[in-house]
């Protein structure tokens, strides 16, 4: 059920769920409430002396990492049909650049980033949807953390 309130600082009217009389926080200015029962003698809310600042993630890159941004089990969604980009870093046997395959993914908590997907992951997704991968669009698929065999976590995404 929800419930609608009023927030003591800002003067909004809001809605929450869960107990009916519980301290809620505020969604427009981040100020707790305490939501009390009529039929008690208390009438005031009590302005907490201080408030818990918000964590503030950094990110130093677009790219999604094992056990950092995503966990064995975590489910993410392809949210477009990716890129083809030269690595810089990486050569093939022969000289030539390697190609990364780079898609916009998004996260359990809605976040979008990037992943460049591994020979295993693209393998199982051509298996399962083809290889046009304008049809991967929308598709889940579940994260996999594994150790590659230069000491590194890695990826490898199992489509659903």
């Amino acid at each position: 059920m929800i419930y609608e309130t009023f927030c003591w600082n800002c003067k909004k009217d809001f809605g929450y769920e869960g107990e009916q009389y519980r301290d809620v926080i505020c969604p427009h200015c981040k100020i707790l409430n305490s939501v009390f029962s009529p039929f008690t003698k208390e009438s005031e809310p009590i302005e907490p002396e201080e408030q818990e600042e918000e964590e503030v993630k950094i990110r130093l890159s677009d790219y999604i990492k094992a056990d950092v941004d995503v966990k064995q089990g975590d489910i993410i969604v392809i949210n477009d049909e990716g890129i083809e980009q030269e690595n810089e870093n990486f050569t093939n046997d022969d000289g030539t650049p390697k190609i990364d395959h780079i898609f916009k993914i998004v996260l359990a908590d809605g976040e979008e980033r990037k992943i460049s997907m591994n020979k295993t992951s693209l393998k199982k997704f051509v298996e399962k949807y083809g290889n046009e991968t304008k049809e991967w669009v929308g598709k889940k698929a579940i994260v996999n953390v594994i150790m590659n065999p230069n000491g590194k976590k890695g990826i490898v995404l199992d489509p659903q």
